[in-house]
């Protein structure tokens, strides 16, 4: 019958689970960069905003450094607004300019916050020109709620570390492999070797008939499960137990029918009890020589 190799079990195994991880880690680095990092980055840096409102919101009327502390809050609330149109703040916009950064923010995430720093600055005005007997107008009212909350929720969030990027790159740089394991899976399932009845070896993209097999090179077998098939014209075809399943016997069928005394047909060592027994049988013990003399007289 003849002899047919496939994959190994655990050569698949192992390659879809290297498929796998690279996957996980690839995707989770792409999902921490594009998305948590700025995420991040983006709450780090309005919750600068909120402390500073809401300080400038509650200020003393009487308090020396009033004033002062409503600037600060109105400088931070106009460059973020600034930032999130990605304008400047001494740039003369045109009116297509202006609607276009709208349009921009009206397509993405950031309507709420831009709503809210409308609110803050229209406050702090307000707050700048109110008077003791005056009440806090519902702009202002709102504000503080707003400044209050928002600072309860992200005034403590961290920014990224300096390494957190470039960390992420480490994990999308396994991405590549993820398909060259695949391919690597694809190409080893569409290698596969056959030795027919009549010692034909077929290979991949080849065929050695029986005659021009010249030897099997077994040095590494034992160590590495790995032997060389050797042509007449000194080409050499690598058998590897490690990737098919059914190397040993193709390598134990070539190699016991040509060292016999050294290995059997699925590739094993021959023994040096099993070589003995190979041999010439050992020769009859002696007659005892008692039996082998007559005594005389």
């Amino acid at each position: 019958m003849a002899i047919q190799t496939r994959l190994q079990t655990r050569f698949v195994v192992q390659r879809l689970f290297a498929v796998v991880i690279c996957l996980v880690l690839g995707l989770w680095g792409v999902y921490d960069y594009m998305v948590k990092i700025p995420a991040q980055t983006r709450a780090h840096a309005r919750g600068q905003v909120f402390p500073l409102v809401k300080a400038a919101l509650e200020a003393p009327l009487d308090s020396p450094t009033r004033m002062d502390t409503i600037k600060t809050a109105v400088t931070v609330v106009q460059e973020a607004q600034a930032e999130l149109l990605d304008i400047t703040l001494d740039q003369n916009l045109t009116r297509e300019q202006l609607l276009a950064a709208i349009e921009g923010i009206k397509e993405s995430t950031d309507q709420q916050w831009l709503a809210i720093l409308a609110i803050f600055k229209t406050a702090l005005a307000e707050t700048a020109q109110r008077t003791a007997t005056q009440p806090p107008t519902d702009a202002i009212t709102l504000a503080f709620k707003l400044a209050e909350a928002g600072n309860n929720a992200v005034a403590n969030i961290p920014p990224p570390g300096g390494f957190d990027r470039a960390t992420q790159w480490m994990f999308m740089l396994c991405l590549p492999f993820a398909p060259y394991f695949l391919w690597g899976l694809l190409q080893a399932r569409r290698r596969s070797f056959r030795l027919d009845d009549d010692g034909t070896l077929h290979a991949p993209g080849e065929t050695w008939p029986r005659e021009e097999i010249d030897d099997i090179d077994m040095g590494r077998w034992m160590a590495k499960s790995v032997a060389w098939v050797v042509h007449t014209d000194g080409r050499r075809l690598k058998l590897d137990d490690y990737l098919h399943r059914n190397v040993h016997l193709i390598v134990g069928a070539l190699a016991s029918e040509r060292y016999p005394r050294e290995w059997d047909a699925e590739a094993k060592r021959l023994g040096a009890g099993e070589e003995e027994g190979e041999g010439d049988a050992p020769a009859a013990p002696a007659e005892h020589p008692a039996e082998a003399s007559t005594p005389e007289g």
